[in-house]
């Protein structure tokens, strides 16, 4: 991610309790933070969106098969070093895991991502 990025639409995969794509995953039912380089986490807010919508920050718009967009807060891209999302899925129905469903780890300032469970990055992908 570059530096100063603003208005990102980027994509989240979200899993029910049996590893398929989790449908149904609404903005109410959701909660998430960030975290920029170690320190303090901070809540991201969800609202609901549509996949197409222009740009407007904490929106949540589900594509389908357990693939969704957010708009990401500017705040989250707007110093050098890493940042750290986490998605959580509050809803009560019993195939939609309340646990962390994902984790990303993405550098500010070049072009390339670091995806990891939490603990060790797994893989870098060149961001195009």
């Amino acid at each position: 991610m570059i530096l100063g990025s603003t208005s990102q639409i980027l994509p989240v995969v979200l899993y029910d309790t049996a590893g398929v794509g989790l449908e149904g995953a609404t903005a109410a039912s959701m909660a998430g933070t960030y975290i920029k380089n170690n320190a303090v986490g901070v809540p991201l807010a969800f609202s609901p969106g549509a996949i197409g919508d222009a740009y407007s920050s904490g929106k949540w718009a589900e594509e389908g098969s357990g693939l969704y967009y957010y708009h990401f807060p500017d705040a989250c891209f707007n110093e050098l070093g890493y940042v750290q999302f986490t998605f959580r899925n509050l809803s009560a129905v019993a195939s939609m895991p309340s646990a962390l469903v994902e984790a990303e780890w993405i550098r500010i300032g070049d072009s390339r991502t670091y995806t990891n469970d939490t603990t060790a990055a797994t893989e870098d992908v060149t961001v195009t």
